[in-house]
């Protein structure tokens, strides 16, 4: 199961929460599957424009020049830009950016860690103090186009281990449920979309749509 977005206005909006703020250590899941190749296609992020935390799709990277890669940028400075065609159309990908503030940020894409991950960082505190929204920035633009699921985030860096599970299917809510601050798994049933963390951080639906199909991974039912 899955949520559809049509690139033009969509987006899912989470608003300002405690639990994101002011991380030192972080880990986002998301499946996703791109309907082309074209524009900026974000998965989540909370800077007005950009800076903050933007994880998303981009057709031609603003610092190395590849084409069709998967983006973590953090606090207007820091980024991981994937190799060139990581991205991929009509497929689900899971992707999976994570931020050890003494250290590096990585991204993994599929259960394989990219050849441009890990990279240093000068940000030591990622202080999210703005707006959460889902497939799009939070001043408009960028939208998705194609389809997200399960956007998970934990208040840790997973093990390579664990990132290969969740690409692999396992569900993310088995994976270190006492660090889940967010889980989002946006089956297109409700509005607001719940959140199974507990924390009650729901995102507001505007103009997204029940996909038809889903990623390749365990039912949540198994685990409740």
């Amino acid at each position: 199961m899955s949520r559809s977005f049509d690139g033009s206005g969509d987006e899912i909006s989470i608003g300002n929460t405690t639990e994101h703020d002011n991380l030192t250590d972080w880990t986002i899941h998301s499946w996703a599957k791109l309907n082309n190749l074209t524009g900026d296609r974000v998965i989540i992020g909370n800077w007005p424009t950009f800076g903050l935390l933007t994880f998303f799709f981009d057709d031609v990277a603003s610092a190395s020049g590849r084409t069709d890669v998967w983006h973590v940028f953090i606090s207007g400075q820091d980024r991981v830009e994937s190799a060139t065609s990581a991205a991929v159309v009509d497929t689900w990908q899971a992707v999976n950016g994570s931020y050890d503030a003494t250290t590096e940020i990585q991204l993994w894409i599929d259960g394989v860690e990219d050849a441009n991950s890990p990279t240093a960082i000068s940000e030591t505190n990622m202080g999210l103090n703005n707006d959460l929204v889902i497939a799009a920035l939070p001043a408009g633009g960028r939208v998705m186009d194609g389809f997200l699921s399960h956007i998970t985030w934990w208040d840790v860096v997973l093990s390579d281990n664990e990132k290969v599970a969740l690409a692999n299917g396992v569900n993310p809510i088995a994976i270190r449920p006492n660090n889940i601050i967010s889980l989002w798994p946006l089956w297109g049933n409700q509005s607001p979309e719940p959140d199974w963390s507990g924390n009650g951080n729901t995102g507001t639906n505007t103009g997204s749509v029940k996909g038809n199909d889903g990623p390749p991974m365990e039912l949540m039912e198994n685990y409740l």
